[in-house]
């Protein structure tokens, strides 16, 4: 492998250092968990900003690092397993023997000896993967959380032709009507095909993870064989991966659409595929659209993409903003005005509540949005590798200064992390080959 600016082996390793910050409180504040985040974030920025400058990190070896990031990740998820509403049925006891397993077989990346063919490892650890996502949907059928019960009853209000934004769905939390959907319209759409078919909004989210796994091993491919291997599995086998589908949070999917978009620009395959899956990455949560300057300075994105993707989405919005302005308003704006009541998420707001009782004020903040475009160098990103890492580091930014930033924000940090490994290994290849 030729020399690259960024080392794949010191994104994994930094990836592993953000990976167990949020994952030991499943997103909840503390101060350990903060502080290791902090710094986690500042090695990012750092290694960012200077990657040559940094020995260590320049030299660790893609392989070893590779093998011990899987294994911890098993690990971990073996520990943290377990959902909150997930009932302790067969399933549940099949789940808890499978990921002993899966970390056992992972340790046969440490030796040179053929236990496996490199192949039935790899879909032997994928099926396990599925497999305990897909079992923690069936043993909590129900999960007591609002973000469910608007990608269900969102979907099935859209595919009986009434607007989302006017509906009241089955009481989640008591004394609080759910008379809110406050996602942008594609999500209600996105989610209605498995809906319908499954009665349940979280397999679309099963597919996506599944989609990210074929993503990451096509973009390696034969440059580097044990990547093509390792990477997505660690994507799989991140250590709240199945709470975080359980939860029912849509932002797993918004990377795989964002990682789709990537893909298939990278390879230049089909722009109208490029422009469905850059619509569902911009239009389905508001703070997503930050990705705009990012995509529209990347010289390596289409405008025709760009213009058409946010054509759709903005019609699809327009569309529902029509049915009843002050009610999608109001769901739109109800987030937003609750994000300033939680102090316990894994944020700058949340460390400077418990220690003052106050809350940072907005400017501050916004201060730290603005002056984190330029640091990042969003007109700098010439290569896929790079435009993903700085998104990656960019939104890492976004969420750690700001008042909520829960186990469901970050994910989409480590994914671009994964991505842009993926893509540094590949363009490496592409530029010993002359491409």
């Amino acid at each position: 492998m030729t020399h690259m600016r960024y080392n794949p082996a010191a994104i994994v390793f930094i990836y592993l250092l953000v990976t167990i910050s949020f994952s030991v409180t499943r997103g909840f504040y503390s101060f350990g968990a903060f502080s290791s985040l902090f710094v986690a974030l500042a090695i990012f920025a750092l290694y960012f900003k200077w990657p040559n400058s940094f020995t260590i990190l320049k030299k660790l070896d893609l392989k070893q690092t590779l093998a011990i990031t899987l294994f911890v990740s098993i690990f971990l998820s073996s520990i943290f397993y377990g959902g909150l509403y997930q009932d302790k049925d067969f399933l549940y006891q099949v789940s808890s023997y499978l990921l002993p397993i899966a970390a056992l077989i992972s340790l046969t990346y440490f030796t040179t000896k053929k236990i496996f063919s490199a192949s039935t490892r790899f879909y032997l650890l994928v099926l396990i993967g599925i497999s305990l996502q897909v079992f923690m949907v069936i043993s909590s059928p129900h999960p007591i959380i609002d973000v469910f019960v608007m990608l269900k009853y969102g979907a099935i209000s859209v595919v009986n032709f009434q607007n989302p934004y006017s509906a009241v769905f089955p009481t989640v939390y008591r004394g609080i009507e759910s008379n809110y959907f406050s996602y942008l319209p594609i999500t209600a759409l996105v989610f209605s095909p498995t809906t319908i078919i499954f009665s349940d909004p979280r397999v679309t989210l099963i597919i996506a993870n599944l989609l990210i796994v074929f993503i990451f091993r096509k973009l390696i491919g034969k440059n580097h064989p044990l990547a093509s291997e390792i990477i997505p599995l660690l994507y799989l086998f991140s250590p709240q991966a199945t709470f975080l589908v359980e939860q029912s949070w849509v932002d797993p999917l918004i990377f795989s659409a964002f990682a789709s978009f990537l893909f298939l620009a990278y390879k230049k395959k089909n722009k109208v595929f490029q422009t469905i899956a850059l619509a569902l990455t911009l239009g389905m949560k508001q703070q997503f659209l930050l990705l705009l300057p990012f995509i529209f300075l990347f010289k390596k994105a289409s405008k025709i993409v760009i213009v058409g993707s946010l054509a759709t989405v903005s019609v699809i919005t327009l569309f529902f903003i029509m049915l009843n302005p002050a009610e999608f308003f109001k769901d739109m704006t109800l987030l937003g005005n609750l994000v300033i009541l939680k102090t316990n998420s894994l944020s700058l707001n949340a460390y400077v509540h418990s220690n003052w009782q106050v809350n940072v004020n907005i400017f501050i903040f916004l201060v730290v949005w603005i002056t984190g475009l330029f640091l990042v160098g969003i007109n700098k990103n010439k290569s896929f590798s790079r435009l993903t890492l700085s998104v990656g580091l960019y939104f890492f930014i976004f969420y750690f200064f700001n008042y909520l930033a829960y186990l469901n924000y970050y994910p989409f940090v480590t994914g671009c992390m994964l991505l842009s490994s993926c893509f540094a290994i590949s363009e490496g290849n592409d530029t010993k080959n002359g491409a």
